[in-house]
């Protein structure tokens, strides 16, 4: 078994599609941060639309049955 971290993403609370898994946290961060942003852009003006969240969360796979990102 590995430590990795898994990337889920939320639509208005809820996890949707499938999650990925990142050998490295601040790889996996990088890509949570920037699916949260798509929120805000320009940066000063919310869009109405469903709210995105991404979270990563330490988790054991299988490395021979897990695809797992660098």
């Amino acid at each position: 078994m590995l430590l990795v971290f898994m990337l889920t993403v939320y639509l208005d609370g809820e996890p949707h599609g499938d999650r990925t898994y990142w050998k490295d946290l601040n790889r996996c961060m990088y890509f949570a941060k920037t699916i949260r942003r798509q929120n805000y852009f320009p940066p000063d003006k919310k869009f109405n639309s469903p709210e995105v969240a991404a979270t990563c969360l330490p988790t054991y796979v299988n490395p021979n049955k897990t695809k797992v990102w660098e």
